[in-house]
């Protein structure tokens, strides 16, 4: 120590300054715990040194001999009450090695110059005999700086100085060891008399243990205090010995309402006896468990927690105390809940969702694998009809408000074990309880469809609705959830195909058509980018002279294993994914090319067919001529065929279209004529050439229906009236050719004469035609009926 003011010190002094500071408060809180006036020093001096501490005027006293065996003894008994705050076992302090005084650090001063000391002062100091042989100031093995703000040399003059005149003085100080390092020690300081150059000797007793430990158990009683977890302590009879604050907050209880009652006061009664003997076993075991538990709150009401129990055990390994430590979880369980009421139930009905809806049947197609055999399970898949038009047409608001009511109505005819949930949009799962009968199922179904028929009031007004639904069947069906689940889809889709309103249960052959659909689903485009898909001519003979009038063009796909796809199975498919008017150009193309080729000397007329979408386009009539004038085609030559669909859709749109095609020269005849419901009213209102009487006329054209041939007859002549021709499609027999010719229609197509035929037996078919096997028909009928109504006719 060499007196020098802060401002002199060097960059080493400086930096052990703010090393002192970072000592001082926490030297503060030890002194304080350790403040008391009635501490005794060792049995050679016994006066009271306490008052020390109360010099303000010098900060923290330091004081200089060991701490007695008094003090440690009260000291030990402080320990065992507040250990458990330490975290560890439950034990009584070791013996202080420093009670024999060879393990004193002893240090003789002379002139306040150090001029002996013993092995243990230098072992302390971690000197050399050397280093402490040379005589220097005691202040030299400390920090420039004491904690209390003066220099050390400044404090251990003034320390001396009290020794001298007192005989004695003990006092607390901040050391520092030969290699840098800090340490509070307790000094004692002894002088030969009061004369100012009397000898010293000085013990000291290195603190550093006892001081992270009172700091550690000052630590752990704070943590004790102010956690907010709750904390219970119990003895080896799990008998409570004390708890915290937070216990009493969450529990409800005052920390004197616990003290010495069993830890387990508080059950719910939701667990029983299976679980606490699981919990019991694991603690024994392992000396810790940690899990969820459910207990009852002062009022009453029950709550969760998050509980962690460890054993402490005592020095000889046996378990002493029960250290409980636990939080309230129900705010965590109710976020918890809410997540995944969002990750498993849909917000818009309350129902389970897709995810869970597969959990579920996946547990129970699982537990139903692991059985013996016998059981059964049936899966619906409900689908609501025309729920996208509903939707659209009424907006989005009402049609969540038709599902809302739609799935209550559902879920009121369902058995307590049933499963219902939304898969998606208007599409929806229901899990039939494994005791439910084939037979039982099938009734349920259809009481849900009989159910919902009935119309739905919703905002103001009142909606019906129509359910498909398709049903698989475990084990029949599939063992799994993904073959479950898909077949009842392919179920629901052909029950949906049948008109709706209906249940389709899976078998073969609806399998077999769904996975035929899917193919031509999958391979449609391609085939009519590569010109797979080609058109077949059949022809269409005039009665009148016994020629051939024109020819329909028929597409027809035969694939390349040989396979032949019948036209009302792609075509439907080729509307749905928007591919008829590429379909359309195709065979148009086609059609001009054969015509291009040799083998027909006399103009025919072609008729195309037109679908709803293509004659609802807009941009149709404009690009059919264009592509009519591109493939070298004459407008006067064609014709289009239209069903009375198209019209149905938008007659008016539908009108102005057929009205732009015919003042281009396009023929335009009606499809199908006499199958739909306003096919009068079309007469009526449209201009067009030709009506196509439809084969299920022709098929009942026979002698003995007398009343199929007065509708024939009347359309015929209605249609005459009109300005309008007809012909009958589908004639397969000679009979039926002599009643058309006798009812003066005009054309007649049909396997009769030939069916669809590629391009070169189309050509062949027309070269060798022969007209006269039509102009030589009798038109005397033998049938009397028929005789009767050719008389009236004329």
């Amino acid at each position: 120590m060499t007196g020098q003011s802060p401002a002199e010190l060097s960059q080493h002094q400086v930096e052990q300054q703010q090393q002192t500071g970072c000592y001082l408060s926490s030297f503060r809180r030890f002194v304080d715990l350790h403040q008391d006036p009635t501490l005794v020093v060792p049995s050679r001096i016994t006066r009271y040194c306490h008052s020390s501490y109360g010099d303000t005027t010098s900060g923290l006293v330091v004081v200089s001999t060991a701490l007695t065996s008094a003090v440690k003894n009260r000291n030990n008994q402080r320990a065992l009450m507040k250990s458990y705050a330490d975290g560890n076992t439950l034990r009584m302090p070791a013996p202080d090695p420093f009670d024999a005084t060879e393990h004193e650090a002893v240090l003789l001063l002379c002139d306040d110059q150090i001029t002996a000391f013993n092995d243990a002062a230098r072992q302390l100091f971690q000197a050399s005999g050397q280093q402490l042989t040379k005589p220097q100031h005691p202040a030299q093995l400390s920090p420039a700086t004491q904690p209390c703000g003066r220099t050390s040399y400044e404090k251990a003059k003034l320390m001396l100085a009290k020794a001298r005149a007192q005989g004695r003085h003990q006092f607390y100080w901040l050391h520092q060891r030969l290699n840098g390092d800090l340490f509070y020690a307790l000094v004692t300081l002894t002088a030969e008399d009061t004369t100012e150059s009397a000898r010293v000797q000085a013990v000291v007793q290195d603190l550093t243990a006892q001081t992270r430990h009172m700091l550690d158990a000052a630590m752990g009683r704070l943590m004790f205090s102010k956690s907010h977890d709750a904390l219970m302590i119990t003895d080896s009879n799990n008998l409570i010995l004390d708890v915290n604050p937070a216990f009493c907050q969450i529990t409800g209880y005052a920390r004197t309402e616990t003290l010495g009652k069993p830890a387990g006061f508080m059950r719910s009664g939701v667990h029983d006896q299976q679980f606490y003997a699981c919990l019991w076993q694991q603690l024994l075991q392992t000396g810790c468990w940690e899990g969820e538990i459910w207990d009852k709150h002062r009022q009453g009401h029950l709550f969760p927690k998050d509980l962690k129990i460890c054993a402490v055990a005592g020095p000889d390994g046996h378990v002493m105390n029960y250290l409980a430590l636990f939080s309230d979880v129900t705010e965590k369980i109710q976020h918890k809940q809410e997540l995944e009421k969002l990750a498993y139930y849909d917000t818009l009905t309350g129902l389970p969702n897709r995810a869970l809806l597969l959990e579920t049947l996946e547990r129970k197609v699982s537990t139903l694998n692991q059985q013996a055999g016998g059981q059964h399970l049936a899966l619906a898949f409900i689908d609501i009809d025309n729920f996208k038009a509903i939707n659209d047409t009424k907006g989005h608001l009402f049609g969540d408000l038709l599902i809302k009511a739609v799935t209550a109505r559902i879920a009121a005819l369902l058995d307590q074990d049933d499963f219902l949930g939304r898969m998606s949009g208007d599409e929806f799962l229901l899990i039939f309880s494994a005791s439910c009968t084939l037979s039982e199922v099938e009734l349920r179904i259809n009481r849900i469809l009989e159910v919902l028929r009935e119309p739905f009031a919703l905002e103001d007004s009142s909606q019906h609705v129509n359910l498909s639904i398709g049903v698989s069947l475990y084990p029949t069906d599939g063992t799994d959830c993904k073959s479950l689940i898909a077949k009842a889809d392919i179920a629901m889709y052909h029950a949906k195909k049948s008109g709706g309103s209906h249940v389709r249960f899976y078998c073969a052959e609806v399998g077999a058509q769904f996975f035929e659909q899917s193919d031509i689903e999958l391979h449609l485009a391609e085939a009519i980018s590569q010109g797979a898909i080609v058109p077949k001519f059949q022809p269409k003979i005039a009665l009148q002279h016994g020629t051939i009038s024109g020819a329909e063009i028929l597409a027809r796909w035969c694939r390349q294993n040989g396979d032949y796809v019948a036209p009302d199975k792609f075509i439907p498919v080729a509307e749905q994914q928007r591919l008829i008017h590429k379909l359309s150009d195709s065979l148009l193309s086609q059609s001009a090319l054969c015509l291009q080729q040799q083998g027909i000397t006399v103009p025919i007329t072609l008729a195309f067919n037109v679908s709803a979408q293509q004659l609802l386009d807009p941009q149709f009539g404009r690009d059919f001529l264009a592509l009519l004038h591109h493939r070298g085609l004459s407008p006067q030559l064609c014709e289009i065929e239209i069903t009375e669909s198209c019209l149905i859709e938008n007659f008016g749109q539908a009108k102005d279209c057929i009205n732009q095609l015919r003042q281009q020269g396009i023929k335009v005849s009606i499809d199908d004529f006499g199958t739909g419901f306003c096919s009068l009213n079309y007469l009526r209102s449209l201009s067009v050439d030709t009506i196509k009487l439809d084969r299920s006329f022709i098929a009942e054209l026979d002698p003995q229906n007398l009343n199929n041939i007065i509708v024939v007859k009347a359309i015929i002549d209605l249609a005459h009236q009109l300005g309008i021709r007809v012909l009958a499609e589908g004639v397969e027999t000679r009979s039926q050719l002599h009643i058309l010719k006798t009812l003066q229609c005009d054309e007649v197509q049909g396997f009769y004469f030939a069916p669809a035929l590629a391009w070169r037996d189309f050509c062949q078919f027309v070269s060798g035609f022969d007209a006269s096997s039509i102009q030589q028909l009798n038109h005397s009928l033998p049938h009397s009926a028929l005789a009767a109504l050719l008389a009236d006719k004329q």
